[in-house]
């Protein structure tokens, strides 16, 4: 019981934490309240309906399902990147240094670079491979860990 409560408050205070480093973007909820909040480095897949903010330094690829909107601090100076279309009708951006929003319904998206800071929700499969931490809140139940190069999948349900 003793080591359950302790589990219980690490994982609460890593959470308070981990929301300290995202203030800016507020969660991208679902019906259900699920909710994945994801820090590392490495690359993210995911496939399904959702809605995802995602910072980070790298390349994304998107498809042609996905509805893309870069957010970009007032002061900046740096243009809007450039989409580089593939045969596929993806739709590959190099170079990503910054903020972006994906939503969509049956979309497919690719990150891989440095710094990810994510927050999701959504139906479909998240695959995170590298180095990170995530959480999971799944209605009133919090799940927690840390992500490898063996790969975490987290599997979105309403």
């Amino acid at each position: 019981m003793q080591k359950t409560r302790c589990r219980l408050c690490i994982t609460f205070i890593c959470f308070l934490a981990f929301c300290c480093a995202f203030p800016e973007s507020a969660p991208a909820q679902t019906s259900a309240g699920n909710v994945l909040y994801a820090k590392g480095h490495g690359t993210v897949t995911f496939q399904g309906t959702a809605t995802i903010s995602l910072n980070g330094e790298g390349t994304l690829v998107v498809d042609e399902n996905t509805d893309v909107m870069f957010i970009r601090e007032e002061e900046s100076d740096q243009p809007e990147p450039e989409c580089f279309p593939t045969e596929e009708g993806d739709c590959v951006y190099v170079e990503l240094n910054g903020k972006v929003q994906l939503t969509g319904e049956n979309i497919e998206i690719s990150f891989t670079g440095a710094n990810i800071g994510l927050n999701a929700g959504g139906n479909g499969t998240m695959v995170l491979t590298g180095y990170g931490i995530y959480i999971y809140i799944i209605g009133d139940s919090l799940k927690s860990g840390r992500w490898t190069i063996t790969g975490t999948t987290i599997i979105f349900e309403n």
